[in-house]
């Protein structure tokens, strides 16, 4: 176990914290997500249209994508797809938000939704999405040099 961790860098403990915080995003989603088109519910009614759902799902490919990257360091490439993955996510929260805005704005609440909901869901999605960049940039591996060392007899 040690030997797996042994030639890690920190963008590789930046992607874990990236998969964590994502499935605590999906568990927090789902729970709180209720069914959208009914009181039950933290997404505004009009979400229906835009499959809410989608947030959710993007976040759960992202998360899977982020998953096999820890557990292949050598195609870090592939960490790009989760954080599209991830975008996206973000995306469709970002284009729920504005009804439920509107409603605390004009004080007409006939759209439904929750603040306090979409708040948590947004600063979650940044952190990831944040979290997912760094850990591209900094790489998931140590560099090793080819050297040779003589031995003195």
């Amino acid at each position: 176990m040690l030997k797996f961790f042994k030639n890690k860098s920190v963008g590789y403990y930046l992607a874990c914290a990236a998969a964590v915080l994502a499935l605590v995003f999906i568990v927090v989603f789902y729970t709180t997500l209720g069914v959208p088109g009914t009181e039950n519910t933290s997404m505004p009614n009009s979400a229906v249209s835009k499959t809410a759902e989608t947030i959710g799902i993007f976040m759960i490919g992202g998360f899977v994508v982020e998953l096999a990257v820890l557990l292949v360091p050598e195609f870090a490439f592939v960490q790009l797809v989760a954080l599209v993955l991830f975008g996206l996510s973000f995306y469709k929260e970002i284009i729920c938000c504005p009804q439920v805005l509107a409603a605390i704005v004009t004080g007409v609440a006939y759209e439904g939704g929750s603040l306090p909901a979409h708040l948590t869901y947004i600063i979650l999605e940044i952190a990831i999405f944040v979290l997912a960049i760094v850990s591209c940039f900094l790489g998931l591996t140590k560099k090793t040099e080819e050297g040779t060392k003589e031995s003195e007899t």
